[in-house]
């Protein structure tokens, strides 16, 4: 009878331990071991020794199968994640134009930039009234003006065009150099006012402002990140490399971490292997008995 229940028993111990040293026998040893200069079989463990192949073999896996390009795009543009980038911008672009400026620089780089942007923009205001040719327009305009108020009247006889032309060809030249002695000085400190104006303002305020409702600027946003998105990915995903980047993350890390996350992920199976070689050492050993 006790060689009936031993012969079982011991099966299952020899299973179960053959199977659990073989499972440490993965991890363990960490390194290489040298009795007189000769490298001990199985030493070191076998995920220590395949390190590097295992580094690139889940690189690649993770690359080519777990996340591909199309995957990413996918995500990328889904309405889950639309929805959270129009959001976030939106929120940003609910704040002052002030506040946001002053997430990138401080208030002296602002102000100046705001000077910058008033003295452009008054130059670009007299270069286009000089443009249009003032002299021509007071002539013009000023000699219908005059020949209407005159009209019906004796004055009308002696107001001919050459007499009209004669005085307003010297009030025009003497605005046009007005505006060239003068034109900064009046039309920057108007233009720096309206900038202040508009810089404690919002986006969203501006933008409904000029009647460009809340669903125009969510579709701005959608198709300017999907164009993004779309136009960029490729180029993305080969600057990133997501296959040498896991490669790398796996390289650097210690054994021990290795098979932390390893035996967090696939202790259950592993414990299911080991309890397997008893099992099956125990059916071996009944099968003994009768053999």
């Amino acid at each position: 009878m006790l060689r009936y229940i031993t012969a079982p028993l011991v099966g299952a111990l020899i299973g179960y331990c053959t199977n659990y040293i073989a499972v440490k026998m993965l991890f363990y040893p960490r390194k290489e071991i040298r009795i007189m200069g000769h490298r001990l079989p199985f030493t070191p463990g076998a995920i220590p020794k395949g390190k590097p192949r295992l580094a690139r073999a889940i690189g690649n896996t993770v690359a080519n199968e777990l996340l591909t390009e199309n995957d990413i795009y996918s995500k990328l543009i889904s309405d889950e994640v639309e929805n959270k980038i129009i959001e976030m911008i939106t929120a940003k672009l609910d704040n002052s134009i002030n506040t946001i400026g002053s997430n990138y620089a401080d208030d002296a780089q602002l102000e100046n930039i705001r000077k910058k942007l008033a003295y452009e923009i008054t130059i670009q205001i007299i270069t286009e009234i000089k443009k249009l040719d003032i002299n021509s327009i007071i002539i013009e305009n000023g000699g219908k003006a005059i020949k209407s108020k005159t009209q019906g009247t004796m004055l009308s006889m002696f107001v001919t065009d050459n007499l009209i032309a004669s005085l307003s060809e010297p009030i025009g030249k003497e605005i046009e150099r007005y505006i060239n002695d003068n034109g900064e000085d009046k039309i920057k400190p108007i233009v720096e006012s309206k900038i202040s104006e508009l810089s404690d303002k919002s986006v969203l305020e501006i933008l409904n402002k000029y009647e460009i409702s809340q669903d125009s600027i969510n579709q701005i946003i959608t198709s300017v990140y999907e164009n993004v998105v779309s136009n960029n990915i490729s180029t993305l995903l080969k600057t990133i490399n997501i296959s040498q980047l896991v490669e790398d993350k796996i390289n650097q890390m210690e054994i021990a971490e290795l098979e932390k996350i390893i035996m967090q992920v696939m202790k259950k199976e592993l414990n299911t292997i080991v309890n397997l070689g008893a099992i099956i050492g125990l059916v071996i050993g009944i099968i003994n008995i009768f053999i």
